[in-house]
């Protein structure tokens, strides 16, 4: 399940319902799944892979309402596992 889903640019984005810290959304890329940090916007796996410009320009503009979605989010503890939710 995803607490936020949706298609920018081409591209998939979502924020899972369960996840860990930092506040973070999936794009998937490629066929890859590229999660980027909330606040700052950067690649946080797999390094070194940018986010096409196109893609960073239409995160930064959801920027806010994705970061209200991520307070929707049920956190895993560090070392937990997202199975066990």
């Amino acid at each position: 399940m995803a607490v936020y889903k949706e298609t920018l640019n081409g591209v998939k984005v979502k924020i899972h319902n369960v996840d860990h810290l930092p506040p973070h959304c999936h794009a998937y890329i490629d066929n890859k799944d590229v999660r980027i940090n909330l606040l700052t916007l950067e690649v946080m796996n797999p390094p070194p892979l940018s986010v096409p410009p196109k893609i960073n320009k239409a995160i930064r503009k959801e920027q806010e309402v994705m970061l209200e979605a991520w307070d929707e989010v049920k956190i895993i503890p560090r070392g937990g596992n997202p199975g066990d939710w």
